[in-house]
């Protein structure tokens, strides 16, 4: 196994020091509302960031995760209850917690972790100083889905129909089907759309791409696809489908290629605003960052016994092969 430093483009600079608003409390309640849970790697990443900045689960700081509902207002109550539980800062990842928790939290101090424009949403006034009481990371989810397509174009040359796999009712994975539909077209791909909501979505699909077969297959990162993605990589090996997915953590098990952010850093950089406004910082005054760190990873083995050749560019431009 081979890995590189990750890729980095320029990000918003981080908040100089700011004014404490209010003491830092002896022992904080940090509620996280994400898609991904406690036992994903990048909840992990999360604690450890926290812990690197004196908060330690157990000792200082009690972590409530819970998943949103798919129905918003049930949401929104869900983020009421946590605010009621007295929670000191509520994490969201994805674009339904984060609307939930402005919409059922506002009072209480929120990170955000979203793809889509804070500014459009009205989550923050500007990007450089939000002005309210939320502030958090973006994701740039139409350059990545230009970039996942352009490799899933190279490691499969001839493509020129891709299924598109993403779990359905979440308004971020529409968003992400959106994107992925605009960078196609320039490409000549035609996309056929696979929302899922469970797991007979997920067995049904062999049989649908049997009686219409593609060239690829495209599997975002997002919480059905991350629950499922044992069943989707072996359906997609057993095809012999070239697959692009939108986090390392299918790699691990068995994928072919993933291009997408860089999670571990991404919570770590949640986990720095998180300790921050627990030790008095305002949200209204800490920029929000664009994630810009994204790691691209190679399994040269699954492409072995797929038959697929890796491009000596892809190969040049990974931060990790696995042999």
């Amino acid at each position: 196994m081979r890995r590189r430093p990750l890729c980095a483009l320029a990000a918003l600079p981080f908040a100089a020091a700011v004014s404490p608003s209010r003491a830092q409390p002896a022992r904080a309640r940090l509620c996280v509302m994400a898609d991904v849970m406690r036992s994903s790697p990048a909840h992990v990443g999360l604690m450890r960031g926290l812990a690197e900045r004196g908060w330690d689960e157990g000792r200082n700081l009690d972590v409530e995760s819970v998943q949103p509902h798919q129905d918003a207002k049930q949401s929104e109550e869900l983020a009421r209850r946590l605010a009621q539980r007295g929670c000191n800062v509520i994490l969201t990842q994805g674009l339904p917690a984060t609307l939930a928790a402005q919409a059922g939290a506002a009072q209480t101090p929120r990170v955000f972790v979203i793809a889509s424009d804070p500014v459009a949403l009205g989550l923050v006034a500007t990007l450089q100083r939000p002005g309210g009481n939320a502030t958090g990371h973006v994701t740039p989810a139409h350059e990545i889905a230009v970039k996942q397509l352009s490799l899933l174009r190279e490691l499969a040359p001839a493509a020129r129909r891709i299924a598109l796999a993403f779990g359905a009712g979440s308004a971020s994975m529409l968003l992400t089907a959106q994107s992925v539909e605009a960078a196609a077209r320039p490409l000549g791909l035609d996309v056929r759309r696979f929302p899922l909501q469970g797991w007979q979505d997920v067995e049904a699909m062999p049989s649908a791409l049997s009686r219409e077969p593609v060239d690829g297959l495209l599997v975002p990162f997002d919480r059905l696809t991350y629950d499922y993605r044992a069943e989707i990589i072996e359906m997609a090996n057993r095809l012999r489908l070239p697959a692009v997915y939108g986090s390392r953590f299918f790699i691990e098990h068995g994928g072919l290629v993933s291009f997408g952010i860089e999670w571990s850093a991404l919570m770590v950089g949640s986990a720095d605003y998180v300790a921050r406004i627990l030790g008095g910082a305002r949200p209204a005054e800490l920029p929000v960052q664009q994630s810009t760190r994204f790691e691209l990873v190679v399994n040269r083995h699954r492409a072995r016994t797929l038959g697929v050749t890796i491009p000596q560019p892809v190969l040049l431009q990974a931060t990790e092969v696995i042999e």
